[in-house]
C-alpha cells in the first residue's frame, strides 16, 4: 500500500511540474535579466529598465550570482512560489555549474487583484 501511495504521489508531482512549465513564458532572445511581460511593458520606464538591466549585468559579471527580475500580469492560477521556482529552472537562472541564481517575481494582478511577489533562490 505504501509503495502504491508513493508512486501515485510521485506521478502527481511530475504532472504538476509539467503543467506549470506550460504557464512559464519563453526566455527572451537575446536573454535579459530584467523582463517585463505585462501588456504595456510599462512597469518601469524605458530609462529605468535600461538602468536596472545594466546594474544586473554588472552584478552578474562581477560575481558568480545571477539575479533575474520578471514582471508578469497573471500567475495563471499558480502560487508565486511555484511560478518563480519553475521559471528559474526552465530559464536556467544561475547556471548549472553554480546553481546560485535568484528570481525576483512580481505579479501585477492583471486587474483581478491577485498581486503577489516572490524571491526564489537557486
Amino acid at each position: 500500500m505504501k509503495k502504491i501511495l508513493f508512486i501515485a504521489c510521485l506521478l502527481f508531482s511530475i504532472g504538476a511540474v509539467a503543467q506549470v512549465d506550460n504557464a512559464i513564458p519563453q526566455r527572451p532572445n537575446p536573454p535579459r535579466l530584467y523582463n517585463d511581460f505585462t501588456k504595456g511593458r510599462n512597469f518601469l520606464t524605458t530609462e529605468q529598465a535600461s538602468y536596472l538591466e545594466g546594474k544586473l549585468v554588472a552584478y552578474n559579471d562581477s560575481t558568480s550570482s545571477q539575479v533575474t527580475i520578471v514582471i508578469v500580469e497573471d500567475l495563471k492560477g499558480y502560487d508565486a512560489n511555484e511560478f518563480a521556482t519553475a521559471l528559474g529552472r526552465k530559464w536556467g537562472v544561475g547556471g548549472q555549474q553554480f546553481n546560485n541564481g535568484v528570481v525576483v517575481l512580481i505579479s501585477t494582478g492583471g486587474g483581478d487583484g491577485n498581486r503577489d511577489a516572490y524571491i526564489a533562490t537557486g
